[in-house]
């Protein structure tokens, strides 16, 4: 998790040089504390479905010495659960995706209808 909005629940999750939007709307308790919220660089995994973002959706602001992701904003995921993950090891999991890539046909997302 690079940065949050707490004013649109909006984060920004990231992993390497590319990131995306996740909304956390229905995650989030406001009569809660949010510690992990406060944490930049925070491993957190996120179930959720993928939508067109709104026109308005911009990524949360990154810290000063942060170098900008590579950030798809025409996408936003809708956090349906979320926690924290610090023993997640994100090597192993990337290692895993690829090697399911080459065994499973990728998804094609047409972008042509709104």
């Amino acid at each position: 998790m690079l940065s949050y909005d707490p004013y649109t629940n909006i984060i920004l999750l990231s992993h390497r040089t590319d990131a995306v939007l996740v909304d956390a709307t229905l995650c989030l308790d406001p009569e809660q504390p949010q510690p992990l919220l406060r944490h930049p660089k925070a491993k957190v995994m996120i179930i959720g479905e993928v939508e067109r973002a709104p026109e308005l959706s911009r990524a949360p602001p990154l810290g000063q010495h942060m170098e900008p992701p590579d950030i798809d904003t025409g996408l936003i995921v809708r956090a349906i659960f979320m926690k924290e993950a610090d023993d997640i090891d994100l090597d192993l999991w990337e290692k895993a995706v690829q090697a399911r890539e080459k065994v499973v046909a990728p998804v094609q997302v047409d972008n042509s209808n709104p």
